[in-house]
């Protein structure tokens, strides 16, 4: 199963409920709050699954919004590939990721 690897950086916060990011092409995109906090736990280490088990620990939801946000997870990381600020690694990419993070 693919795992999502962030790209890019935080350039800083437009207001209280938004966010700034670059790509590594230098093309900038404003993020609200949840989209940032899921960008920021790509680390090419937890799957899909563990993402959505996380932020939605993490934001404390209600039973309804549970079930909903598995898809909307799953949507916003496409939004974040397809703006170049997340990778999805393959299983042996992600192995190799967490060898050299071990061994650093």
């Amino acid at each position: 199963m693919p795992v999502p690897l962030r790209k890019g950086e935080k350039e800083g916060e437009v207001n209280e409920q938004t966010l700034l990011l670059v790509n590594p092409s230098g093309r900038k995109y404003k993020v609200n709050k949840t989209t940032y906090l899921l960008w920021s736990l790509c680390d090419g280490e937890r799957g899909v699954s563990e993402l959505v088990e996380k932020i939605t620990c993490d934001l404390d939801l209600s039973p309804n919004q549970l079930k909903a946000y598995p898809p909307l997870v799953e949507c916003t990381l496409q939004q974040l590939e397809a703006a170049g600020l997340v990778e999805f690694l393959g299983e042996l990419d992600a192995v190799e990721k967490q060898l050299d993070s071990t061994f650093q």
